[in-house]
């Protein structure tokens, strides 16, 4: 399967989990809170993954190392206010859940 598809495909999983979980703890907001973190940390680690292999065959502090680390992070930025919708203190946990994606794949 392409890496598009694969891509597509996990934007509107992530799509239909949010709205789905959205629709189940509609009536107790700090659950929902702690299902979305969950969630978005979950998958801001599983985005990092290929990134993190990817960085570990490249030369180091290059310009595709530099890439592997960085091109994930507007993904992140957008599973965190658009999708998500969560505030801006998630932040290093994001960083913290991106980084340890980057470990696993290297």
């Amino acid at each position: 399967m392409p890496l598009t598809t694969r891509i597509i495909l996990f934007i509107g999983a992530l799509t239909v989990a949010n709205s789905a979980f959205g629709a189940i703890f509609e009536a107790d907001f700090e659950a929902a809170l702690v299902v979305k973190i969950f969630l978005f940390i979950c998958f801001a680690a599983a985005v990092n993954i290929p990134f993190g292999s990817y960085r570990n065959l490249t030369r180091k502090f290059s310009i595709a190392w530099w890439l592997a680390i960085h091109l994930p992070i507007p993904f992140i930025i957008v599973l965190r206010t658009i999708l998500f919708d969560l505030p801006l203190w998630i932040i290093p946990t994001s960083l913290a859940s991106a980084v340890f994606g980057q470990m696993v794949g290297s």
